[in-house]
């Protein structure tokens, strides 16, 4: 996948992401949140501004309204995410153009920094790097078949059944990309496939299972595995879009070079 690819891919989303938020801002009360902190007391306020040129009025709002102030925490969250998303829309629709341009702002991260604005919004709402945490250290369904074969160590600590398998995890190890080895996804037919890998694109956060496929001189090999790519396409998995796919023969052994190369094109 080439880096426009990506790019486009991204604003897609981002089209999306930002018309679902500024759908529910308009279905959330009116103002804006105030915290005022003194050492233990936290204080909430609403402000309201009247009109156009007037300084807004600022409202305390008493404990007994938590449910207004964590609405009101929640469109003030969004307002910021919503701001990074359109600034993130702008960077990428001038980097198509390649205009040089400063990097989009984090305003909803720092937002997420303040323990007590933290508080009144619900718990799903996590930063990116709580994200990436939670992906890292969540338990997953791994592949049950034959664990005996797991014998090739890698960098990453765990091992995996193959040299080639090696190769891919190490790469992935070293450019600091996050994976997982051999979980389990339901595809749309219900059954459940084990790619040998699924990994995190470091800039869009999409999860791309990664299958090796290292028998493609073997015909008995080629038949199974193209009914599992079948049932991926199914599943609406397309091969190197968002399905990465590695191939090898007995005469033509997997490189480091092409598995970076892959890495490039579609994790950073």
């Amino acid at each position: 996948m080439s880096q426009e690819s990506v790019i486009r891919m991204r604003l897609n989303e981002l089209e999306t992401r930002i018309d679902q938020i500024q759908k529910t801002i308009k279905n959330l009360p009116a103002g804006i949140l105030k915290i005022d902190q003194n050492g233990p007391y936290v204080k909430w306020y609403v402000l309201n501004r009247q009109k156009e040129g007037v300084r807004s009025m600022r409202t305390y709002l008493p404990k007994h309204k938590l449910a207004l102030a964590k609405k009101l925490a929640l469109k003030t969250y969004y307002a910021a995410l919503l701001e990074d998303l359109k600034t993130e829309q702008i960077f990428l629709k001038k980097t198509l153009k390649q205009e040089e341009n400063a990097l989009p702002a984090n305003s909803a991260e720092k937002l997420l920094q303040d323990q007590a604005f933290r508080e009144l919004l619900p718990p799903e709402i996590r930063s990116v790097e709580e994200e990436i945490h939670d992906w890292q250290n969540a338990e997953y369904a791994r592949n049950p078949y034959m664990p005996q074969e797991l014998k090739v160590p890698t960098l990453a600590g765990i091992s995996v059944r193959s040299k080639s398998e090696a190769i891919i995890a190490d790469s992935l190890f070293e450019r600091g990309i996050l994976f997982r080895y051999e979980p389990g996804i339901i595809l749309n037919d219900g059954r459940v496939v084990y790619p040998d890998f699924m990994v995190r694109n470091r800039y869009t956060q999409l999860e791309l299972p990664w299958e090796h496929l290292g028998l493609m001189d073997d015909p008995a090999y080629i038949a199974k595995n193209t009914e599992k790519l079948q049932r991926y396409s199914a599943s609406g998995y397309t091969p190197m879009v968002n399905l990465i796919l590695t191939f090898e023969t007995r005469t033509h052994p997997l490189s480091r070079p092409q598995v970076m190369h892959i890495i490039d094109q579609f994790l950073l």
